[in-house]
C-alpha cells in the first residue's frame, strides 16, 4: 500500500470542517441578521489569520532566498567567468577559420598540442585529389 504523506486526507478534513461549520451556522435556528453578523466576524478573523500567516511565510521565504543566493552566488560568478573565457576562445576560432587559418586548440588561453604537434597552417586551398583505384581486368 502506497503512502502519500496524508496530504490529501488533511486537506479533505480541513475543507470538510469548513463546509460543516458553514452549514451548521446557516441551518441553526437563529435570525438571519444574527447569523450574517457572526459569519462576517468569523470571516474577518480568518482573514486576519491568513494575512499574518502569509506575511510570516513571505518573510521566511525571503530569508531562505537570501541564504541560497549567498551560498550559490560565488559558484554562479565562477561559471560566468569560465563561460566568458570559453566564448572568447570560440569567437577567436570562428574569426580565424573565416580568415582561412586553422588555429591550435586552446585551453585556458594557451595553445594546446594535438598528438605532439600543432596543426599545420593551411592557405585555404583545396586538398589534393586522390585517384580512385581501378577495377581489376578480367580475361
Amino acid at each position: 500500500m502506497a503512502c502519500n504523506g496524508g496530504g490529501g486526507f488533511a486537506l479533505g478534513l480541513l475543507v470538510g470542517g469548513v463546509i460543516g461549520a458553514a452549514a451548521g451556522l446557516l441551518l441553526a435556528p437563529k435570525p438571519g441578521a444574527e447569523t450574517r453578523s457572526e459569519l462576517m466576524e468569523m470571516g474577518e478573523t480568518w482573514r486576519t489569520r491568513a494575512d499574518s500567516m502569509a506575511a510570516d511565510v513571505r518573510s521566511r521565504g525571503m530569508q531562505e532566498l537570501t541564504d541560497v543566493s549567498q551560498r550559490v552566488g560565488p559558484a554562479v560568478d565562477s561559471l560566468k567567468a569560465r563561460g566568458a573565457s570559453t566564448v572568447a576562445v570560440a569567437r577567436s576560432r570562428i574569426v580565424s577559420s573565416a580568415d582561412g587559418a586553422q588555429p591550435a586548440p586552446e585551453v585556458d588561453g594557451a595553445a594546446m598540442e594535438v598528438d605532439g604537434a600543432t596543426p599545420p597552417e593551411t592557405d585555404g586551398a583545396a586538398p589534393e585529389s586522390v585517384p580512385e583505384p581501378k577495377a581489376p581486368e578480367t580475361a
